[in-house]
């Protein structure tokens, strides 16, 4: 067996997926890693693509090869089911590695600590063609968390994290989050605690292609929606954050629905106690930053 199955999920990113590809080819491990393509029949090039480098790397790389589009989560879902590996690493198709060690790190740690069931870290940001590090300055940030923390700040991206393989026992309902990623990791972590690495080992890239940001609005109310059925999942693990979160979407909503400027005024001073909350946590991601960095002087290989 595997010590390390990576699920990479794929669609139309002809321009992209050599560069996913390469960043777990490059991995240097004492251990075996397998990399399992769910390619979801592309418009463009990417089966192609997937295809020669399947070819080239049999004895690394599995490729699913659906006859008709499974869409992105019955294909993430169904490239899961081909992990069999210890640990699972995720990367989508318009994702990449840049640290060769990555893997080794991430299981490295996990082996030496049974308390942990995730581990993630920091990432640059590819955007319009610029690499791109976002300083965080919220207060004492946390480099060792359980999911409360998590589901507040989402202090990574899916392509940073390792987590001990428990995909065999997803839950029902799982088909029909939007968010798999986000709601894998609740499932992966359970009671147990998250490590986040203070290295930058992978970089994810915003486009306008990209599945985030093509259903942001959707996903968030769906997110949401299917949080009650995890804190049922989990015995009501969830209920005192849970409660706060919804009040704070409902909020949200409401507010955008009132039409003028004194009626918005009357509501946010009707719940003024959800309403600081938001409009600090606002702030603290107003006053993040972003610097510019030279890709060949920042990244080491």
């Amino acid at each position: 067996m595997n010590v390390v199955s990576v699920c990479m999920i794929t669609y139309n990113h002809e321009k992209y997926i050599s560069e996913a590809i390469e960043g777990i080819l490059m991995q240097r491990t004492s251990f075996s890693v397998e990399l399992i393509i769910g390619e979801d029949c592309s418009t463009d090039n990417t089966r192609k693509i997937c295809k020669e480098y399947n070819e080239k790397y049999p004895d690394k790389i599995k490729l699913l090869l659906p006859n008709k589009n499974l869409g992105a989560m019955n294909n993430f879902i169904t490239t899961l089911q081909y992990c069999t590996g210890k640990y699972i690493a995720l990367c989508e198709g318009d994702d990449y590695w840049t640290d060769p060690y990555k893997l080794q790190k991430q299981v490295d740690f996990l082996e030496r600590n049974d308390s942990f069931n995730l581990i993630a870290s920091k990432n640059y940001i590819l955007n319009n063609g610029e690499i791109k590090i976002k300083h965080n300055l919220k207060f004492f940030p946390k480099y060792e968390f359980k999911i409360d923390y998590y589901l507040k700040y989402r202090p990574f991206q899916t392509a940073s994290i390792l987590f001990r393989n428990n995909s065999n026992s997803l839950p029902d309902w799982f088909t029909k989050v939007m968010a798999g990623d986000k709601f894998l990791v609740l499932l992966a972590v359970k009671d147990k605690k998250i490590k986040l690495l203070n290295d930058y080992m992978s970089v994810y890239r915003i486009h306008k292609n990209g599945i985030s940001q093509k259903t942001r609005n959707n996903s968030t109310q769906n997110f949401y929606t299917y949080l009650k059925y995890y804190n049922d999942y989990t015995n009501q693990k969830l209920s005192k954050l849970l409660s706060f979160s919804l009040r704070k979407n409902k909020f949200t909503i409401e507010l955008q629905s009132k039409k003028g400027l004194l009626e918005k005024i009357v509501f946010i001073l009707e719940n003024i106690s959800i309403a600081s909350f938001i409009f600090y946590s606002k702030f603290i991601n107003y006053i993040d930053f972003e610097t510019k960095i030279t890709f060949d002087e920042n990244i080491k290989f």
